[in-house]
């Protein structure tokens, strides 16, 4: 345990004329905005394709015709180079993990020597 005047942080002085932060200084990146409309049943069938053919998500699916500047041909020709890898964890798997998080807590190396 760090006890003491030098483990503590220090906090500057209050500044009226500071800029004041917002949660939009934090913001995260816009992935979905296309400049063009995109029908939505050809963009329903693009997502289909992506996730029965290429095992996308809608999320992953996005993103790809996002990466091809929401061009459906372009992104129908990349999904295969991109294909995800399937979950490839066991049920037993699964309640081991389940098990060793609820006994270890967040200590993931300790979960990983119970795991493997």
């Amino acid at each position: 345990m760090r006890v003491g005047a030098e483990y503590q942080a220090r906090i500057p002085e209050f500044d009226p004329g500071a800029t004041k932060y917002t949660d939009k200084d934090n913001g995260g990146m816009l992935v979905w905005s296309p400049y063009h409309s995109i029908p939505d049943a050809k963009l329903d069938e693009y997502i289909a394709i992506a996730k029965e053919k290429h095992g996308y998500n809608v999320e992953q699916a996005l993103g790809m015709l996002f990466w091809h500047k929401h061009n459906i041909e372009k992104s129908l020709a990349d999904l295969p180079n991109f294909t995800p890898f399937p979950d490839e964890w066991t049920v037993e798997d699964k309640v081991l993990f389940e098990q060793a998080f609820s006994f270890h807590g967040k200590s993931f190396h300790r979960i990983q020597q119970m795991v493997w």
